[in-house]
């Protein structure tokens, strides 16, 4: 299909303002005009594509043509009472050090102002050193068209200067605005974000970008120039966000997921069979969609006695707990919640075989609130090996087994004796402390309603009591 021949669109009827962005933009407009500083006001990308869509978007980066972020926001600061102070993001070379991005909050939103931009790559890194550049340069040096137009101010007009931005968010098409190949070896993190954005939007990739990604250097460049750290950002706003199956889909169509998943040598990826599973599960929550995918993706991977691997010298853990901390880059935090869910997999498939309480009030206590998700990839997995609705009927008896026993909050409860409490009124320690422990929590599990002083009194058939 041709491109446009139109750059300039009026946006009457097509982006419509809140009213506290027309008070913003008129307040912008107006240091231009006092301060006589000449530049042209442009929002840029993200922030133009979801108003032309309809969508709310707090997203506002402002372009100038003719001088730097901090300048135009020392004007704002100036000028516009209700502007805070300003911050900076750095540049990612020194040599582009002179084009940091400005950030002010003025009238409770935050806005990012740079001038335009021209970019140029080397072979070994996909930071480019950066210069000024005219309005259709920084449109063509966007990830792809549908977030390359700009919205100006001062015209009320959308500008498309690849000519294929509106036509291609209009037909649903993620399409480059340079030549797929090159600019995916210029930078290979926007492989990634193209899928994310095609799942977000629910898009159609452009075909030809399908056998760039399978080029072996594109793939090379996508392993070498992109940090860890930033190919985890990609893949968390993808599940976090909108059509994450979707997102799965496509990096699965594309092979992208070893990349994600990137197992060490000499381990094979089970990425395949980490996909199937994670396809069944149903769609939840951003934070559940988060967990439960990963999750699913690493469980090939469950069996820690296998599958271990040396993260420091004489130090092993588990394959999948290496991939969530050195490949994906996790918190510590989300990688304890990911790995405590895959070593109560298997233990949970036995609770649906044969319901266990004491074992059931255990896999909550250690799961917590993510417990639900620990029965559900369970049962995915045992759906595959027996009959659906056999799976389905073992799933409830199980939900049912834990509301009748008053389980489903289990975690929050506390113990009914402490350690304390075990040193204070039995002559036990070390060792011996944490089996009596133990046995009070097993004692609570089955008696859901008794007390303190009842546990004491059945711990004393079997340890000795300090009388007073």
């Amino acid at each position: 299909m041709e491109p446009s021949v139109s750059v300039k669109i009026p946006a009457e009827g097509i982006i419509n303002l809140t009213p506290i962005e027309r008070q913003l933009f008129d307040e912008l407009l107006r240091v231009v005009e006092v301060t006589h500083c000449n530049t042209v006001l442009r929002v840029a990308g993200g922030w133009v594509r979801d108003k032309i869509l309809g969508l709310h978007s707090d997203d506002i980066d402002i372009a100038l043509d003719n001088m730097m972020g901090e300048d135009f926001a020392n004007l704002i600061k100036q000028h516009i009472h209700q502007s805070s102070s300003i911050g900076k993001i750095k540049a990612n070379s020194e040599a582009s050090k002179h084009l940091e991005t400005a950030c002010v909050r003025i009238m409770g939103l935050e806005l990012d102002i740079v001038n335009l931009r021209s970019e140029d790559y080397t072979e070994v890194s996909r930071i480019p050193s950066i210069r000024i550049g005219t309005p259709e340069e920084d449109a063509f040096r966007r990830d792809l068209t549908i977030n390359s137009m700009f919205y100006n101010l001062h015209e009320n007009v959308i500008e498309d200067y690849t000519r294929r931005g509106m036509q291609d968010l209009q037909n649903k098409i993620a399409r480059t605005p340079l030549p797929h190949f090159q600019t995916f070896l210029d930078d290979p993190l926007r492989i990634l974000r193209t899928v994310r954005f095609a799942a977000r939007f629910n898009l159609e990739i452009d075909p030809e970008i399908e056998q760039s990604v399978r080029d072996d250097s594109i793939i090379t460049a996508l392993n070498t120039k992109v940090s860890r750290e930033r190919i985890s950002k990609e893949y968390t706003l993808m599940v976090r966000g909108k059509n994450p199956h979707l997102a799965l889909e496509i990096l699965h169509s594309y092979n992208l997921l070893p990349i994600i998943f990137k197992v060490p040598s000499p381990f094979e990826s089970q990425h395949e069979a980490g996909y199937e599973l994670a396809r069944t599960l149903k769609q939840d929550q951003d934070d559940l969609n988060y967990y439960s995918y990963t999750t699913a993706m690493l469980t090939p991977y469950k069996n820690a006695n296998h599958y271990k691997v040396e993260r420091k010298k004489g130090h092993f853990i588990p394959l999948y707990e290496y991939v969530l901390l050195e490949s994906l880059k996790f918190s510590n935090a989300d990688t304890k919640i990911i790995c405590n869910v895959l070593a109560w997999i298997d233990r949970t498939l036995e609770i649906l075989e044969n319901f266990d309480v004491i074992e059931a009030a255990y896999m909550i206590k250690e799961n917590k609130e993510f417990c639900t998700m620990v029965i559900e990839i369970a049962a995915h997995i045992k759906a595959k090996s027996i009959d659906q609705d056999l799976v389905v009927e073992a799933v409830e008896k199980v939900h049912k087994q834990i509301h009748d026993n008053r389980l489903g909050e289990f975690w929050k409860e506390k113990p009914l004796l402490t350690g304390a409490d075990a040193k204070k009124y039995f002559r036990v320690n070390g060792v011996e402390i944490g089996k009596l422990l133990e046995d009070v929590l097993k004692w609570q599990i089955l008696n859901r309603n008794g007390s303190k002083e009842e546990v004491i009194e059945v711990l004393k058939l079997s340890y000795e009591f300090i009388s007073d």
